[in-house]
């Protein structure tokens, strides 16, 4: 059972790695709903992977509004913080 068309279907379907099809599979609030979970939270702080948030999207809202957002936080565990 060398060739490709005589392996069982099983052994033909490719897998990819959890990296590849992760990209953006995180929530992708508006800047209004972000404003007002951050407002609930307390030290109005949230940690972006724990929340399940899409940290790119969130960040790319932070680096726009610099006066309003705060990325932070340590290693691959990112925080927004609200400064309003």
């Amino acid at each position: 059972m060398t060739r490709w068309e005589e392996m069982p279907p099983v052994w033909r379907t490719r897998t990819t790695s959890p990296r590849a099809t992760a990209g953006g599979t995180g929530k992708k609030p508006d800047l209004q709903e972000l404003k007002a979970l951050l407002v609930e939270a307390p030290n109005k702080t949230i940690s972006l992977r724990k929340e399940g948030y899409d940290v790119k999207n969130v960040k790319i809202m932070a680096l726009a509004n610099p006066h309003l957002l705060r990325m932070g936080g340590k290693g691959p565990w990112p925080e927004v913080t609200l400064l309003r």
